[in-house]
């Protein structure tokens, strides 16, 4: 079904999106990529406003491990940790990195920390215990404590598995962050999205957004720009992403879904004319 003034209303915009890429997507891919590769001016966006679309992306920041044992860490970061969320943890010294997952168990606001600018960020203490640990990781685990622990932390009904240590604080421990976020400008180079996570200009974070339910494009994102949105209580941020490493079958993709959002948003302009 290509004629879009054919289409009934009722119909669910991303739902006819995954018929349109299936019967264009290889119609115009060698057309499209053509003008990909030869079009030297800067991308037009194309403002998303019948269309929902969300992305994912996973960023790093160091945590302040407090305490840590064989079933768990107790740690502090710049950002609240969901309670049964799981995360990726990485703790590095010269040597060797140890990479872990953890499940948040308890996650509380323990202090606020002035930055430049005036700006107070809060500082939260949580509980992760560690999951899908294998013998291999339980060893490396052991060693790294081993290496690192400065006292032990007595705490009232431990079992031997769980003791805790203080650790010293040469080594480096990151967190990876999993956020969604909501897409409001698009083009062939790159989007505008809404998020409520601050980014660092000129920062690189692995991307991905969902133009359907089966079809997502993968890349790097540059971080152009970010900048507040007055949006009450809750701060969201504007960032602008210019996409990085984006492979020619996903640019493809996202030319054919711009594509067919020109045609969607004519379409819905038409019938706001009646």
């Amino acid at each position: 079904m290509n004629n879009f003034s054919e289409l009934p209303c009722a119909v669910t915009a991303n739902t006819l999106y995954g018929a349109f890429l299936e019967n264009n997507c290889r119609i115009h891919r060698n057309m499209l990529l053509n003008l990909i590769m030869h079009d030297k001016r800067k991308h037009k966006r194309l403002t998303l406003r019948v269309l929902d679309i969300h992305g994912h992306m996973v960023f790093a920041t160091e945590v302040k491990v407090l305490d840590i044992s064989i079933g768990g860490i107790r740690l502090k970061a710049n950002r609240r940790l969901n309670i049964g969320s799981e995360y990726a943890l990485k703790l590095e010294d010269k040597n060797k990195v140890v990479s872990l997952k953890g499940a948040v168990v308890w996650s509380s606001l323990s202090e606020h920390k002035d930055i430049t600018g005036g700006e107070v960020v809060p500082i939260y203490t949580a509980g992760l215990k560690f999951v899908n640990l294998s013998a291999e990781k339980i060893t490396q685990l052991l060693e790294f404590i081993e290496c690192h622990m400065k006292e032990e932390v007595h705490v009232m009904g431990s079992s031997r598995l769980n003791i805790r240590f203080h650790i010293n604080g040469e080594e480096k421990s990151i967190l990876n962050y999993p956020a969604s976020y909501k897409v409001k400008k698009i083009s062939l180079g790159g989007m505008l999205i809404e998020c409520v996570q601050a980014l660092e200009v000129e920062s690189r974070i692995p991307m991905e957004v969902f133009l359907s339910d089966d079809a997502a494009i993968r890349f790097v994102g540059r971080i152009v720009s970010c900048g507040v949105i007055d949006s009450g209580d809750l701060k969201q941020y504007d960032i602008g992403i210019e996409f990085l490493d984006l492979k020619d079958i996903d640019k493809g993709i996202l030319a054919t879904f711009i594509d067919y959002c020109v045609a969607i948003e004519n379409r819905s302009e038409d019938f706001g004319d009646l």
